[in-house]
């Protein structure tokens, strides 16, 4: 029973983990979006040079937020694999279920 419940725990595991990475990588690609737009109003003189700093710090912390979900995904399905002692791990996944498509 134990192990069909750390089984279903990791599955999960992974389910969250593959959401937070998409999470990060929209919030990744808007941070670019944004040093786009300030860039744009940098250059036309309404705001000032440090605005363009600011957002390059923010693109940094959200790049290395998206390393970091991404290697914890990573290590979330090697746990899960270890927990159905699979052999060969290379290529292990999960597919996400559509919950929009259920009735």
């Amino acid at each position: 029973m134990d192990v069909i419940i750390n089984v279903v725990a990791g599955y999960l595991q992974v389910l969250l983990n593959k959401e937070l990475v998409s999470t990060a990588q929209k919030q990744s690609a808007l941070s670019c979006k944004q040093f786009e737009h300030t860039k744009q109003m940098v250059v036309a003189g309404k705001l000032s040079q440090s605005e363009l700093y600011d957002g390059l710090a923010q693109i940094a912390k959200d790049s290395a937020s998206l390393v970091k979900t991404e290697s914890d995904l990573r290590l979330a399905l090697v746990d899960l694999a270890q927990q159905l002692q699979l052999k060969d791990i290379s290529g292990f996944d999960i597919d996400s279920l559509d919950i929009s498509a259920m009735p």
